[in-house]
């Protein structure tokens, strides 16, 4: 398969165009295919922007989510710090590997020192290792959250179950605090000021007018200086042209 085929997969892929995507995947195109360099996958790259359709295509056609990019990202961890909650979700129930920190919270809560966690240290490693994989997305987060308590139930329990109603109210609170920082401070008129403003109107017209005034008296300056130069042009030519013919 050339080149050329493979890349304009991987930008179809990066694109979101399903149709285009279906296409090379039925002309032969490798699902898997890496590009030189970067190391990107067409999974990694719509799992990067985030186009649900397209993963769920690649997915259905085999594509690995164990594939790594030059930084040794994958798919779901791509997904994770571009805040694309809903393609984390997807992977992840498809068998995704988790990403790294929720993978060691999860074996630990499986098979570390033959007892697991404590149900504060899970409390505590699942808000630590989905804080510091979201990348600060407040829904990417919950997703990962969601992951811990869909996979291991009996560690990961009430709490975790509760997190959508938690970030419900954070969000709320968050959108709250952004409508606050928005509102404009309300300035105090002076008294007089539609008297001032109507005085200065009848003195010298308004100020779009001025404004307008100066822009024609501009217009025509350089008008003049555009014509001068011409006419110094002309004049120019004609005495060199005489200069020749005298000769």
């Amino acid at each position: 398969m050339s080149g050329n085929i493979s890349q304009n997969f991987l930008v179809s892929s990066a694109t979101g165009r399903v149709g285009n995507v279906e296409d090379a995947l039925r002309e032969g195109v490798d699902v898997n295919y890496r590009r030189v360099g970067d190391g990107f996958t067409a999974l990694i790259v719509a799992s990067m922007r985030g186009h649900k359709d397209v993963v769920e295509r690649l997915l259905k056609r085999g594509a690995d989510m164990d594939i790594v990019d030059a930084l040794g990202r994958t798919a779901v961890e791509v997904a994770c710090r571009n805040g694309h909650a809903d393609v984390v979700a997807q992977l992840l129930r498809a068998g995704s590997p988790a990403p790294p920190r929720i993978a060691a919270l999860l074996n630990e809560a499986r098979y570390g020192g033959g007892e697991g966690l404590s149900a504060k240290a899970a409390h505590t490693g699942a808000w630590i290792a989905a804080g510091a994989e979201s990348n600060g997305h407040v829904a990417v987060e919950e997703a990962l959250l969601m992951h811990l308590h869909r996979v291991a139930p009996n560690v990961f329990s009430d709490w975790t179950a509760a997190a959508p109603a938690y970030f419900a109210a954070s969000g709320r609170r968050a959108a709250a605090a952004k409508d606050k920082q928005k509102k404009t401070t309300t300035i105090k008129m002076p008294d007089n000021f539609t008297e001032t403003i109507g005085a200065a109107t009848k003195e010298g017209g308004s100020g779009r007018r001025r404004s307008r005034r100066r822009r024609r008296k501009s217009r025509r300056r350089r008008y003049r200086r555009r014509r001068k130069s011409r006419r110094r042009r002309k004049s120019r030519r004609r005495r060199k042209s005489r200069r020749r013919r005298s000769r």
